[in-house]
C-alpha cells in the first residue's frame, strides 16, 4: 500500500466499508457443519437478527473485472522475485476443473518443501526447477495460475527463461503426471473433509463465488474425467491470453516484457501463428 493510499485509510473509511459491505445480508453467507438447522437459525437470529431485512446495493458496482496483462518492476534490496501470470477462469468456467488439475500438476513449494497434496518431489516445478536449480529457493504454481520465483539477483536472467520453459511445457504431460496430478487434486479435496473449519470455510466461499455447494462426489467425478487433451486445451488457453509481470528487487540483467511473453509460448499463440 503505498503513503498516499495509506494516509487515506482513517476510521470513518473503515466504518463505511462495514456499513456498505459487512452489513448488507446480500454480502452475507452463513455456513455451518456439525448442528442441526433449527439450533442455526437460532444462532444466527441472536447474531444478526438486527441487521436490515432487505438487501442494500449501495456502494456496490455491477461490474465484470477485465483482465488486462502488463508488467510491473519495484527495485528492492535482497532476493529477486518474478512472477509470470495468465488469464485463469471463473469459479462457474467448465474448465475450472481441468485448470486445478494443472496447478496440481505443477506444484512446486520451498527448496526443503518435503511433501502434501500439490507439492513436493514428484510435482513438475519441484523435480524440473527445484532439483535441477538448487541456486531457486521457492517455485510454486497456485490455483490462479501464475509462478513466483524467489532468487539471488545476479541470475534473475535465467530464472526468467527457466520459468518460461516451464510455462511454455504445461500443457505437455504424460499419462503418470496427469494421473498422479489427479490423484493429488482429489486427495487435496477429500483431506479437507477432515477438518470442520476448513469443510465450513468451504461452503460459505463457494455460496459466495458460485452461488452454489458442489458435493465433494461431484467434484471428484469431473477430476476422474480430465484427459491429457484437457490439460493441453486449457494450458493453451490461458497462454492465449497478455501475460501480466511482476519483478521486484535487483532489476540487472532482467529480461523484457516482450522476452519474456515469447520465451513463455505467449507471443505465438496470440497472433496465431502456434
Amino acid at each position: 500500500m503505498n503513503e498516499k493510499r495509506r494516509k487515506k485509510l482513517v476510521p470513518e473509511a473503515v466504518k463505511d466499508f462495514l456499513s456498505q459491505r459487512m452489513q448488507n445480508p446480500a454480502n452475507i453467507v452463513v455456513a455451518a457443519v456439525g448442528i442441526g438447522h433449527d439450533q442455526l437459525l437460532r444462532v444466527v437470529d441472536k447474531a444478526l437478527g438486527w441487521l436490515p431485512t432487505t438487501a442494500s446495493n449501495k456502494g456496490t458496482v455491477d461490474m465484470a473485472a477485465q483482465y488486462t496483462g502488463g508488467e510491473a518492476r519495484l527495485d528492492g534490496d535482497g532476493l529477486a522475485q518474478i512472477a509470470v501470470a495468465c488469464e485463469a477462469v471463473s469459479w462457474s468456467d467448465p474448465d475450472l476443473i481441468p485448470v486445478a488439475v494443472l496447478n496440481t500438476l505443477l506444484g512446486g513449494g520451498g527448496s526443503f518443501s518435503a511433501g502434501g497434496p500439490g507439492k513436493g518431489m514428484y510435482s513438475r516445478l519441484y523435480t524440473s526447477v527445484l532439483n535441477q536449480h538448487p541456486w531457486v529457493q521457492s517455485c510454486t504454481g497456485f490455483n490462479h495460475c501464475y509462478t513466483d520465483s524467489v532468487q539471488n539477483p545476479d541470475r534473475l536472467p535465467e530464472l526468467a527463461e527457466i520459468i518460461c520453459e516451464e510455462i511454455s511445457k504445461m500443457g505437455q504431460v504424460t499419462r503418470t503426471e496427469l494421473a498422479r496430478a489427479k490423484n493429488q487434486t482429489k486427495a487435496s479435496v477429500f483431506m479437507n473433509l477432515e477438518s470442520g473449519t476448513v469443510t465450513c470455510e468451504d461452503l460459505g466461499r463457494q455460496i459466495l463465488t458460485a452461488g452454489q455447494y458442489v458435493e465433494p462426489a461431484t467434484l471428484y467425478t469431473a477430476i476422474e474425467k480430465v484427459t491429457e487433451k484437457d490439460v493441453f486445451r486449457v494450458a493453451a488457453r490461458l497462454l492465449r491470453s497478455r501475460p501480466t509481470v511482476v519483478l521486484y528487487g535487483e532489476m540487472y540483467g532482467a529480461p523484457s516484457y516482450e522476452q519474456i511473453s515469447e520465451a513463455a509460448g505467449m507471443k505465438a499463440l496470440q497472433s496465431g501463428t502456434a
